[in-house]
């Protein structure tokens, strides 16, 4: 249970950098989201690996359900 709430709050923060990523304008502003995203990855290497996979499958089934709704007519 303990790990399940490790994880739960790795990919929290993993999807508060990436939203800050994506917000950021500036080069200097990407590198601080990039450093925080490495001290993140390095305090735990497996939670973190865990987090972006995580993200990676939900983004992947996001594109395949907009794609089929694409294809029905329905977006």
């Amino acid at each position: 249970m303990q790990k399940i709430m490790e994880y739960t709050e790795m990919i929290d923060k993993v999807k508060a950098l990436a939203a800050q990523n994506r917000a950021a304008k500036t080069a200097e502003d990407k590198a601080e989201v990039r450093r925080q995203m490495d001290a993140l990855k390095e305090s735990d290497p497996k939670a973190f690996a865990v987090a972006v996979g995580y993200m990676a499958k939900t983004t992947e089934q996001k594109v395949k359900e907009l794609t089929m709704a694409q294809i029905m007519g329905l977006a």
